[in-house]
């Protein structure tokens, strides 16, 4: 994964990205967990095709294919005509939040106490086992 980074990195360096408005200020474009990646951006066309440039060179470098299909793309505010054309350059199906990511739900607002009590719950038995 080090050498998508490195390639995704590179591709935001030369092309024209726009980053999420809240990842702007640290320059945030992904995360990874385990084996999950999660990509960042605004909602605008060369962004998105930034992703897929950098997914299409990694693929052909080391021969390895992500699964679209299992992935999902998320929008919040974005126009339904914009939608459509993001979707067509990077052809993942789309999600819908909130959706759960290791017990916390993924929202496109700020968490509440209430979304995060099953999470607590759980550290809590675990420490206390």
């Amino acid at each position: 994964m080090e050498g998508f980074y490195a390639i995704l990195k590179e591709k935001i360096r030369i092309g024209q990205f726009t980053y999420h408005p809240k990842c702007s200020a640290l320059s945030l474009a992904h995360l990874a967990f385990a084996d999950d990646l999660f990509l960042l951006s605004g909602a605008d066309c060369h962004s998105i095709a930034v992703f897929q440039s950098a997914l299409d060179d990694f693929s052909l470098f080391s021969g390895l294919k992500p699964n679209l299909q299992k992935s999902q793309i998320f929008f919040s505010g974005v126009a339904t005509d914009l939608k459509r054309s993001l979707l067509a350059i990077l052809p993942i199906p789309e999600g819908h939040l909130p959706v759960r990511y290791l017990g916390v739900p993924l929202i496109s607002s700020r968490l509440r106490y209430e979304d995060c009590v099953v999470l607590k719950e759980r550290v809590l038995q675990r420490i206390m086992s």
